[in-house]
């Protein structure tokens, strides 16, 4: 996505907080703005990408600290706070991939998926990363 968007619009929206924020208001002045309107469920497109990479950042840096026995000597109510956690950290970030994945079908001319896929694809992406009967 960083790469397209540089090549076409000269920008990285991810770099930082206040270029992820220009970047979240030059789409909503767009008429791109409409098809995330109609698929994210949120108008709010600075807050879902900025939930989504600070998820993406507490799962890669913070939420495995005192991990370092294995799960299955941890107490139930351990876990089921441990993955619920999780849970709520993938819905951010399945919300801002959704988005991304929008702007990316839009910016490469390829089809947008249908709005079933898109409104369940957060839960479906959290369901299936905590799925722990496989």
């Amino acid at each position: 996505m960083t790469a397209i968007l540089k090549l076409k619009a000269g920008i990285i929206p991810l770099d930082d907080d206040d270029s992820l924020k220009k970047f979240s208001d030059e789409i909503s002045r767009t008429t791109l703005n409409n098809h995330i309107k109609a698929f994210a469920f949120d108008n709010d497109l600075y807050h879902i990408l900025k939930a989504a990479k600070d998820a993406r950042n507490e799962i890669a840096h913070e939420i495995s600290v005192g991990c370092d026995m294995l799960f299955d000597s941890k107490p139930e109510d351990y876990l089921n706070q441990f993955i619920e956690q999780i849970r709520k950290l993938i819905i951010n970030i399945a919300k801002g991939d959704r988005i991304i994945s929008m702007l990316l079908s839009v910016a490469t001319y390829e089809e947008v998926p249908g709005s079933m896929l898109l409104e369940n694809y957060p839960e479906s992406v959290a369901n299936w990363v905590v799925n722990m009967d496989d």
